[in-house]
């Protein structure tokens, strides 16, 4: 009997142990199938992330272009500064940071933008001018050719108070912090623009303008256009008497007139018809449009 005892101890003690093999291999199976399985996750992840460091994401490098970011060397760092920003177009980096630091902006010559598609992160760094006696200035500059872009993350801060109001005697209203002369599709966020002698922020038309000419009542007469493009007598319509050259648009128009101040208001109808014509004047086509 105590044989067959020992007998069936050992033989539950080898089930049992058996058992806790099996169970043990399964976990150590599910283990490396898991572990391998985040291994793969992990090493994909990590080789996006290097390729967002290495080729996507571009950190300004400081003594490449000769910058400075302890506010000092004016001239040098504007310059080092747009010719970094060149470089990153080129190699088409989808985001720029910058050291943090204090960087001095030279007074002729502004930070000018033209990337597309592109995040510069000023990382809260300050952009700051060097102080002077000009009635005009900009530190940075988004021009067109700008398209896709996000600025964020900084400080653009003027010279109101070490300014020298006296040897130009002029209003000196034209010192800007950020200057939109053109561009596409632009975003600005945690941006603080402060201390300038003039406009923090200022707005213009751009050299390829989608504000083409100004629209006045001399250009305006009754009539109406037929559906070919012929311009025809009516009392129920107006239309323009010269064609507008709208060439350099783009994809997008706005009709209006400069008012200064007051901004660009459009024609009192927001609703008109567009007739498109050719280099020749051949009628193209005509088209509805809302402007708003």
């Amino acid at each position: 009997m105590n044989n067959l005892n020992n007998y069936n101890t050992r033989r539950i003690k080898f089930f049992l142990w058996g058992v806790i093999s099996l169970i043990l291999i399964c976990i150590l199976i599910n283990r490396i199938i898991f572990f391998e399985s985040n291994d793969k996750e992990y090493s994909l992840q990590t080789s996006q992330g290097m390729d967002n460091s290495v080729e996507n994401e571009y950190t300004i490098e400081l003594d490449k272009f000769g910058i400075k970011n302890d506010a000092t060397f004016a001239v040098e760092t504007s310059k080092g500064i747009n010719d970094a920003l060149q470089y990153a177009k080129e190699k088409g980096y989808e985001k720029i940071v910058f050291p943090k630091g204090e960087y001095l902006i030279s007074e002729l010559n502004p930070v000018v933008i033209d990337l597309k598609n592109v995040v510069i992160d000023l990382n809260q760094a300050t952009f700051q001018i060097n102080t002077n006696g000009l009635e005009k200035y900009s530190i940075i500059q988004i021009v067109d050719g700008a398209e896709n872009i996000r600025l964020t993350n900084g400080i653009i801060r003027g010279d109101k108070d070490t300014h020298d109001y006296k040897t130009i005697k002029t209003p000196h209203e034209w010192g800007c912090g950020i200057v939109f002369k053109g561009g596409k599709d632009l975003e600005m966020d945690n941006i603080t623009v402060t201390n300038v002698t003039g406009y923090g922020i200022y707005t213009e038309s751009g050299t390829n303008s989608n504000r083409f000419d100004a629209v006045y009542t001399k250009n305006v007469v009754s009539g109406s256009i037929s559906e070919s493009g012929i311009m025809i007598e009516s009392n129920k319509n107006s239309r323009t008497k010269e064609v507008y050259n709208i060439s350099k648009c783009g994809e997008q128009f706005e009709l209006g007139y400069t008012l200064g101040y007051q901004g660009y208001p459009y024609l009192k109808n927001k609703e008109y018809t567009s007739y498109f014509y050719d280099e020749n004047m051949n009628f193209v086509e005509k088209k509805d449009c809302i402007q708003f």
